[in-house]
């Protein structure tokens, strides 16, 4: 077998080949068209395909297993037998393509069209379905019966696939008791028809002096938490005024977690789940309203709650597994940004720190031009997520931001918007252009979120590192607090941080030029880099910044002042050079200014090169 594994093939034109017993597992293919060749046993298993067109192609026994496929089309193609087992695949064209005999089992399928394909005994288990189009697709609704959900998804014969809705009386029924399914706590409940929606049931308000409080439990066996981790709950109703809806969540411990209240002024309630959730209760509460003094005037109705599966797993950060004998090539390669700076779609500005989520995207803070963007691996023009309207503390604002993480919870963006001195939300929903104050009267420089959905911000002012309970913000300290200095209980200018799944928190500790790490209720951390003076030696850092540490408890840190990126090994006394630190410079090995950097699931190393005002990706050897 030919092996390309980890390769790379970017705005590449291939034509007229013929490929076989080929290997091109963990390799990334951007931009790329492929027409009129033949792919005979090939694996494309973890693979990255971002934009890619194969045309008038034929696969035999193709694999593409655990790969991600993002906007990829295959046009009068073959792909008999093809093995998509949990891959990824997001608005992929499978249009009028013979898939007959090939397996989607355990695949999250997003956004695809299979418009006139040959599904035949396509196998579907536990797969995802969600958006895809299926019209005059050849598939038996065995088939789609199999599937985990088939949620919005257009079938063949023109009508759209809905998974059943949890509360499955949502729309009420008329005749129904509530010792069945709701719990009435408090007031009196009637359900009759809707003159919102003469077809439904809705419940409505009798008594107006003391309104009413109800619920009733979900249970969520249906949810696979091994397989779909990363998956969404949306609860969605029609309400008047006065009337609203809260999720409270009981994991595993009978821990009670509650959730911000859905009105009439929203659309719905969304929140990540996590494995250890097991059961959800839903309380409808009516309350009077002034000016609204007639019992008939509260209702609620069409009640529904879905779970999204895999919906978040392309937004995750990636924490790579990294073994210490993988080195990088030392000639990086401009991935975003331009040959000068500027504030145009395809040009940054002082990139200051960036990370890679599991779908192959870069989230990049840039300081000078005051916003969050995101950029396809592969493209030339990035697009704006969050401020780029100037410095200011408005609030569609950002001033000189630092650092920006991804708070599943409410599918946003938390930034530091440095300057302005405060912590921001801005929501990832489409049309929306400003952020809310989570956090005032802060010198944030670093952010983090942990498995259990708590943030942390460093604080340069006060040389502390707080962690705070989201949604209600009530913060404490994790790490210094004792004031500027270098014993190990102090810090001294802490920028950014890293949160490991036992909650141990990371420290750059930046004028203290180390690296310390406080284990969780520590009183005091310990030194895993540097901490031997400012300097250029192994032993030595200059100013670190960004911090991260992979599954080995490997360090990884950006030596600022000394134009390199260092790893330092669990229990280390000295760090090992692993890009830069070739002179301060721009040329493809050097590097001047590389505050930020991430990694991709394969290991390739990004990194915020802020003065030469570009994005530099060093792949492995």
């Amino acid at each position: 077998m030919v092996s390309f594994p980890n390769s790379s093939f970017f705005g590449s034109n291939l034509s007229r080949m013929k490929i076989t017993d080929t290997n091109f597992e963990l390799a990334q293919f951007d931009n790329t068209n492929v027409s009129d060749s033949l792919f005979d046993e090939t694996s494309f298993t973890l693979a990255n395909l971002h934009q890619v067109s194969f045309f008038s192609c034929e696969f035999k026994e193709a694999n593409f297993s655990s790969a991600i496929l993002v906007s990829v089309k295959f046009s009068h193609t073959s792909m008999f037998g093809a093995d998509f087992r949990k891959a990824i695949t997001n608005k992929a064209d499978f249009a009028s393509v013979d898939l007959s005999n090939s397996t989607f089992i355990g695949a999250d399928i997003q956004g695809a069209s299979f418009i006139g394909s040959d599904l035949n005994n396509v196998d579907l288990s536990d797969a995802n379905l969600y958006k895809v189009d299926l019209t005059n697709a050849k598939i038996t609704e065995k088939q789609l019966q199999s599937a985990i959900s088939i949620h919005e998804a257009l079938l063949p014969n023109g009508t759209f696939a809905h998974d059943r809705n949890f509360i499955n009386n949502g729309q009420t029924d008329c005749n129904m008791s509530f010792s069945n399914n709701w719990i009435l706590h408090k007031g009196n409940i009637t359900a009759k028809i809707s003159h919102i929606d003469p077809n439904n049931c809705y419940f409505f308000l009798r008594s107006y002096n003391i309104g009413a409080i109800m619920s009733r439990r979900v249970d969520l066996t249906k949810w696979d938490s091994e397989s779909w981790p990363h998956s969404e709950v949306i609860l969605s109703a029609n309400m008047s005024i006065g009337v609203s809806i809260q999720l409270k969540v009981t994991n595993s411990t009978n821990d009670i977690n509650t959730h911000p209240r859905l009105n009439s002024t929203g659309t719905n309630i969304s929140f990540a789940l996590k494995n250890d959730i097991r059961e959800l209760e839903i309380f409808i509460e009516f309350n009077a309203v002034s000016g609204q003094s007639s019992a008939a005037n509260y209702w609620c109705g069409d009640i529904k709650l879905f779970i999204i599966y895999g919906k978040y797993f392309k937004f995750l950060r990636v924490i790579p597994e990294i073994p210490l004998w993988i080195r990088w090539k030392q000639d990086g390669m401009r991935v975003a940004g331009s040959s000068e700076k500027g504030n145009a779609t395809n040009q940054l500005d002082e990139p200051y720190n960036l990370f890679i989520v599991q779908d192959e995207t870069m989230i990049i803070v840039e300081r000078e031009n005051d916003r969050v963007s995101q950029w396809k691996i592969g493209d030339k023009n990035g697009q704006v997520l969050a401020g780029g309207h100037g410095p200011g503390d408005k609030l569609n604002q950002l001033n000189r931001p630092s650092d920006v993480v991804i708070d599943k919870r409410t599918d946003s963006f938390i930034i530091c918007s440095r300057d302005s001195r405060q912590v921001v939300r801005w929501s990832r929903h489409s049309g929306i252009t400003q952020g809310e104050s989570l956090i005032n009267d802060i010198s944030c420089r670093g952010l983090a979120i942990d498995d259990q959905e708590f943030l942390y911000v460093s604080d340069v002012r006060e040389h502390v590192v707080r962690r705070y309970q989201m949604p209600n913000m009530n913060g404490f300290n994790v790490a210094g607090g004792y004031g500027e200095g270098r014993n190990a209980s102090q810090l001294n200018m802490p920028t950014f941080i890293f949160v490991d799944q036992k909650q141990s928190v990371y420290v750059s500790d930046t004028k203290n030029h180390r690296v310390m790490k406080w284990e969780k209720d520590a009183k005091e951390g310990i030194v895993v880099a540097g901490g031997n003076g400012e300097g250029n030696g192994l032993s030595q850092l200059s100013f670190p910044n960004v911090v991260v540490v992979d599954t080995f408890d490997t360090v990884y840190v950006a030596d600022v002042v000394n134009d390199r990126l260092m790893r330092w090994p669990k229990g280390a006394k000295e760090g090992t050079v692993i890009v830069g630190g070739k002179g301060q410079g721009s040329g493809p090995s050097q590097l001047n200014a590389p505050i930020g950097f991430s990694f991709d699931r394969r290991g390739n190393l990004y990194v915020a090169d802020n003065q030469n005002h570009r994005i530099q990706r060093f792949s492995i050897e």
